[in-house]
């Protein structure tokens, strides 16, 4: 069952949409974040409010436990990133940045547990 625990968050600003539950990236602007096409950007964390663009939006940060959904199947204890060029998540690879640990296992389209841990992996 997922759950949610957010230990660290942060206040930032959207450079564009973010959705609640999507990972974001720092933005070239100072202060603001972007969500991630690839799992060759290193993830901030995960947002947990959704924003427009130029408006606040609170992101999760190492520590915090945050539910998302997968686009692959996951298991638990995998390390998940961005997967695919529309910010979903799924496992990711050695080399590649992970947003976090599955926390359980989900198959596509399921909420999952994700501890953010962001790191290269």
């Amino acid at each position: 069952m997922a759950r949610e625990l957010h230990r660290f968050t942060e206040s930032f600003t959207a450079a564009a949409t973010v959705v609640e539950g999507q990972v974001v990236a720092l933005a070239a602007t100072p202060g603001y974040v972007t969500v991630p096409a690839t799992s060759g950007v290193e993830p901030q964390g995960v947002a947990i409010t959704p924003a427009g663009a130029n408006r606040a939006v609170a992101v999760a940060e190492i520590g915090s436990v945050v539910k998302v959904t997968a686009a692959a199947t996951v298991t638990h204890g995998a390390d998940v990133g961005v997967v695919g060029a529309t910010s979903s998540l799924g496992p990711v690879a050695s080399g590649q940045f992970r947003a976090g640990r599955a926390l359980e296992t989900a198959t596509p389209g399921q909420v999952f547990a994700l501890f953010v841990h962001p790191e290269r992996v």
